[in-house]
């Protein structure tokens, strides 16, 4: 963590008042506060997505079978229609 006291004092030593320092070493603290992350936020945030691709992946899966099994389809089919016409084109012979 930083260290307010350290940082005013040092503000003081160049010229600002104690009020001064003490203010300004209070803004920047309340702004790292509201707009940095901590080391748990990121570590929240890291396994949340880590779900999230678990999930992704999943669903991957699921379509990957379901475009295997569409791909068979199509191929019998086309087997289907292939030798049909084939049968029908001999027969026409």
């Amino acid at each position: 963590m930083i260290n307010a006291i350290i940082y005013a004092e040092e503000l003081e030593r160049v010229g600002f008042s104690k009020e001064q320092a003490s203010k300004s070493v209070k803004i920047w603290m309340e702004l790292m506060n509201q707009n940095f992350a901590t080391k748990n936020d990121l570590s929240r945030e890291t396994g949340e997505l880590r779900m999230e691709v678990l999930e992704l992946r999943k669903d991957m899966e699921k379509m990957e079978l379901r475009l295997t099994n569409r791909l068979g389809a199509i191929m019998i089919t086309g087997l289907t229609l292939a030798s049909t016409s084939v049968g029908l084109i001999v027969k026409l012979l």
